[in-house]
């Protein structure tokens, strides 16, 4: 027998080890109180809950109104159970995917008004979100089973709320409600990209600096040059450099365009280079996308891992090019590293 019933729509998560909202003041409390919500412009529904988790209702989306299939009896089970399984999966990873990038955004504008790196970025899992609901009169809650094992992940905070330290992990709702802003602003903008994803490039860009300070610094730059080799493509179509694609960012290039085709046949070097001729990149943007590319050639080609130092002058580079790309300049994505002699 096959039962089917409704998917949960919603899921939270908690993107850093030390991060809360709107805690300030002589006694702040982590009560679970909703420091800011917004709707974005996929019907998404996003909620900064005050301990630091993004709770996230998908219902009125694309990404709501799942049916779970189970297969309830003994023998083989059917091909349709196991379809709707691999696409429930797959339906999670989006979710967890627009998670990421709404966290991203947020914690790349406090950065950037901040002056600082991302405090102890975590890139969640799907083993690691959590259910939750709202309801008249209790607020945001969690089940249970939740609610403690989020528990277990809260000792920094609580430790910085006894030293009275809390404020400097704290993200002002205006911060907040900056990040909810630019995700929606990207979102929109999406359409708008010929060969680019923004929000998988900001999701890459987010995984790529957690990489770089847990130290896996060969990760780490793998991931900024496939998100800076997308990027330099897009700048192409977006500056008016490939004929019959009128530009998003400049109508028309400086030089001649050229064909998609030929575009194509370029290479990263050669894409590279036309953006410096056409003085959409400076010579120094150059300098360093092309040690990158060296740095993930040597990687990939010739087993050579990467240092830290490398992949962090690889966020600086993607920081400026996802700036240029994206046309917005109010949050950049970095995080220091630390070791023992």
């Amino acid at each position: 027998m096959i039962v089917e019933y409704k998917y949960p729509d919603t899921m939270a998560i908690l993107p850093s080890e030390t991060y809360v909202f709107g805690l300030t003041g002589n006694s702040p409390t982590l009560d679970f109180s909703i420091v800011s919500r917004r709707t974005l412009v996929n019907k998404v529904d996003v909620l900064a809950i005050n301990v630091g988790l993004l709770a996230f209702d998908f219902k009125q989306s694309i990404y709501g109104g799942f049916c779970r299939k189970d297969f309830r009896a003994s023998g083989q089970i059917p091909q349709v159970v196991m379809d709707n399984t691999e696409a429930l999966i797959s339906l999670q990873v989006n979710r967890l995917r627009m998670a990421i990038f709404v966290a991203a955004c947020v914690y790349g504008v406090h950065a950037k008004r901040g002056h600082t790196c991302v405090d102890s970025p975590l890139f969640p899992c799907l083993s690691d979100v959590f259910d939750w609901a709202e309801l008249p009169n209790r607020g945001f809650l969690l089940p249970q089973a939740d609610c403690n094992r989020l528990m277990r992940h809260l000792g920094a905070r609580e430790t910085a709320l006894k030293t009275g330290e809390i404020s400097s992990f704290s993200i002002t709702p205006e911060e907040v409600n900056e990040g909810f802003e630019l995700a929606d602003r990207l979102l929109s903008a999406a359409s708008d990209y010929v060969s680019a994803d923004p929000v998988a490039m900001i999701v890459m860009a987010y995984q790529a600096m957690v990489l770089h300070g847990r130290q896996h610094a060969g990760a780490s730059v793998a991931l900024a040059a496939v998100v800076i080799e997308a990027a330099v493509e897009e700048l192409l179509f977006a500056n008016g450099c490939v004929s019959g694609f009128p530009g998003r960012l400049r109508k028309t290039a400086l030089g001649a365009s050229i064909s998609r085709n030929n575009m194509k046949q370029l290479g990263f070097r050669a894409m590279t280079q036309k953006l410096c001729d056409e003085g959409i990149i400076d010579a120094y943007l150059k300098q360093r996308i092309d040690s990158l590319r060296d740095s993930r050639n040597d990687l990939m080609h010739r087993s050579q891992d990467a240092v830290p130092r490398q992949s962090g002058e690889a966020l600086t580079a993607l920081r400026d090019v996802l700036w240029l790309i994206t046309g917005e300049r109010g949050f950049e994505l970095n995080v220091p590293w630390s070791y023992r002699l």
